[in-house]
């Protein structure tokens, strides 16, 4: 692993580059892999899935968002 690059889900679309293009795809592509782990952290991880994981959510300050926004969301805490 290099640099801020982190695994996500297979299907989450690969690494995230540091700098996000200016069309908003980075934010799409952390809230969609965002969602992804929240499904497979409820389901339960591997050890391997879990480092996997890990990496990914300390990769970028917007990765560890996302998945709070997403695990709130999904216990009905998240209140506008």
């Amino acid at each position: 692993m290099h640099g801020v690059h982190g695994a996500v889900p297979p299907r989450a679309g690969g690494t995230l580059a540091m700098n996000p293009p200016p069309d908003g795809s980075m934010d799409e592509k952390v809230e969609s892999a965002a969602a992804e782990w929240l499904v497979r952290h409820d389901r339960g991880l591997t050890p391997h899935e879990q480092d996997e994981f890990l990496q990914w959510l300390s990769a970028h300050p917007r990765h560890r968002e996302s998945f709070e926004r997403h695990r709130k969301r999904g216990s009905g805490v998240v209140g506008y």
